[in-house]
């Protein structure tokens, strides 16, 4: 350990600067964003309820990514939090103030990161003695604003970024560490147990590990990968055991099936518009589709030219470089083509692992090149590694102010929204509010949906009726009024009313609503009203019903 960490202070001073900078750039961006209601609980609420099932043994409630390492995550750290609580106090402390718990529970994942990310650059740096390449990779975490969401939000997304970090030092252990092909075994292994937790925290990883696959020598050793990924994956599975039909079930239609989360039969398969997904993709990373080109053209060019140099083929640290960055590359693609089947414009941190690819594969192109070249190589790979730094920089920082306006701009049309429905609320007039909508109220009724808290679901509602002033909710995606408790009849407490006002998703019209009210419940509106239109598209209508 002490080897392990024994670099001069200056160098550790310098590998220390992008840890420190991503903790504070996620607080700022935090700021930024403002509180977790205002848009962004989901699925932050969810894994904070699902966090007391488990820390009371309990089964989880919420399956579908699976998640079970976050909850298990937030169970430990809850339990040290409120250690010495009984259940009816950690309920009444959740709930009295979930948005501290959530923030604590963020920091404790973004300080793991950051961890993670300084030992990626001094385990980087003892290998290959080169400082600009281990302050190269570590700028992985900085290139897009997918990433930045991802970190500053209780979700699984945290752990995709510290498998990717893992996966990246892995790789630099198998290029610039002269025995990697003797511990096939420990490597195999390793891998396993990373795209395991990787996969367990949510299953848009399970591309990944296709590069393990591919990078790996021998069948012993994949199948050994292999094994290590399954034991890990169902390790931390257990929570949700008791639900493994559903989530069977839940991840064959994602598997077989068209749209978000699989909801479209796979019959309605549209190839122009999968295709349109994959540019769509590209197009909206700039930065990720460049580097992914470069790559491939650097690939290509060593197909046709390169590969017939034999003083460069006898180089043994070339031929690593080549063999991760065709894994790399080929993973990356698979994920995008995965993720098309599936996606939807607001879907793009699904390709957050890629994303973070990009870095890694870069940082090992360089030097792939100017080996394959007759030049000063030693020289010249220091030259590009410090021009590849300073522009990946720069464009890391235009992408952390560009992320931080666009949050800021986020958190003020929200708050506008959500100031409006306040003060309706004090009225006598019924508010429905649509779940995703800018609205306190709206978290907590997320996790009674779907079965999302589990077996205590009706110990959580009792919770939450103690603090909402909203009984019933909008559930958009399937267009249909929810109640948080079973007690309440949504017929009975619309009819009579002269009006009632609904807070609206942007990908709801009030022509929607109105259907909903009419089919469900015989309501007719006789007319309405646009109160409001944010910038973020959320409305708030006020219709008028028929007596």
């Amino acid at each position: 350990m002490i080897k392990f960490i024994k670099v001069n202070k200056v160098t550790a001073a310098a590998l220390f600067i992008l840890p420190v900078f991503l903790f504070l750039s996620v607080y700022f961006f935090k700021l930024a964003g403002g509180p977790y209601y205002l848009n962004y609980y989901d699925p932050g609420y969810v894994y904070l309820v699902n966090s007391i099932n488990v820390m009371q043994f309990e089964n989880v409630g919420h399956i579908d990514h699976p998640g079970t390492s976050l909850q298990i995550f937030g169970a430990v750290i809850l339990k040290i939090l409120l250690f010495g609580k009984s259940e009816a106090q950690i309920l009444d402390a959740v709930f009295s103030n979930p948005e501290s718990y959530l923030n604590i529970l963020n920091k404790s994942l973004v300080l793991i990161n950051c961890v993670a990310l300084l030992a990626l650059g001094i385990f980087a740096y003892r290998k290959t003695k080169n400082l600009i390449f281990s302050l190269l990779i570590q700028l992985s975490v900085f290139i897009s604003f997918e990433i930045y969401y991802g970190l500053v939000i209780f979700s699984p997304e945290n752990f995709l970024i510290l498998s990717i970090i893992l996966i990246s030092g892995t790789l630099v252990y198998y290029v610039y560490d002269d025995n990697s092909d003797k511990h096939m075994l420990a490597l195999a292994i390793t891998l396993g147990i990373v795209c395991g937790f990787g996969s367990v925290s949510k299953l848009n990883f399970v591309p990944m590990c296709l590069l393990p696959l591919l990078l790996l020598k021998g069948f012993r050793n994949k199948l050994i990968f292999v094994l290590a990924s399954a034991i890990t994956f169902v390790i931390f599975f257990l929570p949700a055991i008791s639900n493994i039909g559903r989530f069977l079930k839940w991840s064959g239609n994602l598997t077989v099936n068209n749209g978000i989360h699989g909801k479209t039969a796979l019959s309605g398969f549209d190839l122009a518009l999968y295709l349109e997904n994959i540019v769509t993709i590209f197009s909206k990373d700039i930065f990720f589709a460049t580097i992914f080109a470069l790559i491939i053209i650097v690939l290509i060019y060593d197909l046709i030219v390169w590969r017939k140099d034999r003083s460069v083929q006898a180089n043994l640290i070339h031929q690593k470089l080549r063999r991760v960055l065709w894994a790399v590359t080929i993973t990356m693609a698979f994920q995008v083509m995965i993720v098309a089947k599936n996606y939807l414009p607001y879907a793009q941190y699904y390709i957050i692992p890629a994303l973070m690819l990009t870095i890694t594969g870069l940082a090992f192109l360089i030097p792939f090149m100017i080996g394959s070249m007759n030049v000063n190589r030693k020289s010249i790979c220091n030259m590009v590694y410090l021009s590849t730094f300073v522009l990946v920089l720069v464009f890391s920082v235009y992408e952390f102010t560009s992320s931080h306006k666009e949050a800021s701009d986020f958190r003020d049309e929200a708050l506008k929204i959500n100031s409006l429905v306040k003060e309706i609320n004090s009225t006598s007039v019924l508010v429905i509010p649509s779940v995703g909508t800018a609205n306190e109220d709206c978290t907590l009724a997320l996790c009674m949906m779907y079965g999302y808290s589990g077996k205590r679901t009706p110990m959580f509602q009792k919770e939450f009726s103690k603090r909402t002033s909203s009984k019933i909710f909008h559930n958009f995606w399937e267009n249909k009024l929810f109640a948080i408790s079973d007690s309440i009849d949504i017929g009975k407490e619309i009819s009579g009313k002269d009006k009632i006002v609904m807070q609206l998703m942007p990908n709801t019209s009030a022509d929607m609503a109105v259907k909903c009210l009419k089919d469900d419940y015989d309501v007719t509106v006789t007319d309405k009203k646009l109160l409001m239109q944010n910038g973020n598209m959320e409305t708030v209508y006020e219709f008028y019903l028929k007596q």
